[in-house]
């Protein structure tokens, strides 16, 4: 029987011939048109198979409208359009998965480096009983292996999350373990931060000599080394010191100081703090007006940066400075929001502390 045909183009394209009747025998190269093994999508030298754009063959325009194909036979010389050709002799996804768990918990340095980082962000979420546990096993793991500069690391943040946790003579001790091993590899920015830890610790401790005598040399270390930032921190840290030595001017000097640094390099975080610091000296020095704007500043940088532990603290001095004033319906406000701040962060002991004073403020 004789062949009939006819042309259709599709758009812009000029299509295949599409023909009726008979249709010839085919080559030995032919592939059945039947779709692949589910999951996986055939590669053919055309667009007559199986493909992203779903199945549709390359000899007929309403195969190409339904999958939105245009390609033909004469136009094709490599499809376009990418074909996932994955591999039948590797392993399954779950075997494949599963070796790969293997091999990170075979692996003393993966897991503890992810143990690490772990215990860094309980601390940032106020987790400080999880994250001094993991990071007690990171030290211990770190020193094991010899790596002292990972050990060291684990050691500064491990200090710090005592601090928070009121246990001012481990972290005194785990503080001055960090700043020996600091000196001793030669890293001066990490033996000034964990200096800067270790004051507030002697301070929070009441050794406040030993404070202000480890957080001086901790500015003139930052001074030297032109680190206007870590300079800004340490003289912040070196206020609250004198503060809490009694040395009230000496005190707002150091503060003033490290708010200018911070506003010329755009360190809001350390601005905030070192407004902080600022105002609980003004208030410790009867400058109540001067006090309660300083602090409401801080407790505004904190809330605009999100710094729950911040705006909890700096909100706990302006409801005691409220309180001071003798403002009594403006300190429940502050200590209420400071409550819920603390709260937040999961802070029992300072919760635990403005929950009582509001008790007896009412």
């Amino acid at each position: 029987m004789a062949r009939s045909a006819a042309t259709r183009t599709y758009g812009s394209r000029r299509a295949l011939t599409i023909r009726s009747g008979p249709r010839a025998p085919r080559g030995r190269n032919h592939r059945s048109s039947s779709p692949p093994h589910p999951g996986t999508y055939r590669a053919r030298r055309y667009c007559g198979g199986w493909c992203q754009r779903g199945f549709h063959r390359s000899a007929g325009n309403h195969e190409r409208r339904r999958s939105g194909c245009q390609h033909t036979r004469r136009q094709y010389k490599g499809c376009a359009r990418p074909v996932r050709r994955p591999s039948r002799t590797g392993p399954e996804p779950a075997e494949a998965a599963r070796a790969s768990q293997l091999r990170f918990l075979d692996s003393p340095e993966l897991w503890t480096a992810a143990l690490l980082g772990l215990g860094t962000v309980f601390l940032q979420a106020g987790r400080f009983d999880d994250g001094i546990s993991a990071l007690t096993h990171v030290v211990t793991t770190y020193r094991s292996f010899g790596v002292r500069v990972n050990e060291v690391m684990a050691l500064n943040n491990l200090g710090h999350a005592l601090i928070s946790m009121r246990r001012f003579d481990d972290a005194i001790i785990t503080l001055q373990n960090a700043v020996t091993i600091f000196r001793e590899i030669g890293d001066r920015n990490g033996e000034g931060d964990a200096l800067i830890n270790l004051g507030a610790a002697l301070r929070e401790a009441g050794r406040f000599d030993d404070a202000i005598t480890d957080l001086k040399h901790v500015v003139a270390i930052h001074r030297d080394a032109g680190d206007r930032n870590n300079e800004g921190k340490a003289l912040t840290s070196l206020g609250v010191a004198l503060q809490m030595a009694g040395r009230l001017h000496d005190s707002a000097g150091s503060h003033r100081e490290a708010i200018a640094i911070h506003r010329e390099t755009g360190d809001r975080a350390n601005e905030a703090l070192a407004l902080n610091g600022l105002g609980l000296t003004l208030a410790t020095a009867q400058r109540l007006d001067e006090a309660i704007a300083t602090l409401q500043e801080s407790v505004a940088i904190q809330s605009d940066i999100g710094n729950r532990v911040g705006e909890g603290g700096a909100l706990n001095n302006l409801a005691a400075t409220f309180e001071a004033a003798g403002r009594l319906e403006a300190a429940k406000a502050a200590a209420q929001r400071a409550l819920a701040a603390f709260h937040d962060v999961g802070d029992a002991h300072w919760a635990n502390e403005v929950k009582d004073w509001l008790d007896a403020l009412t």
